[in-house]
């Protein structure tokens, strides 16, 4: 998250929490918030959030 919002072309008003939770909302399609990010995502879907920010970075590398 920190990658991504150094790559950020105009400073974003939200928080990186939540920012996270828009991605987990987009990509997992789980609600969850700022405070507790992960608390309903289990092994297989905190993977796959994982390689999800990983692309998110490769493209904002690009």
């Amino acid at each position: 998250m920190y990658q991504l919002a150094k790559a950020d072309k105009e400073p974003s008003t939200a928080s990186l929490g939540e920012r996270l939770c828009g991605i987990i909302r987009k990509e997992l399609k789980v609600d969850s918030t700022p405070q507790q990010p992960f608390i309903w995502l289990d092994f297989r879907a905190c993977n796959k959030l994982i390689e999800v920010l990983k692309g998110y970075n490769e493209d904002h590398h690009r």
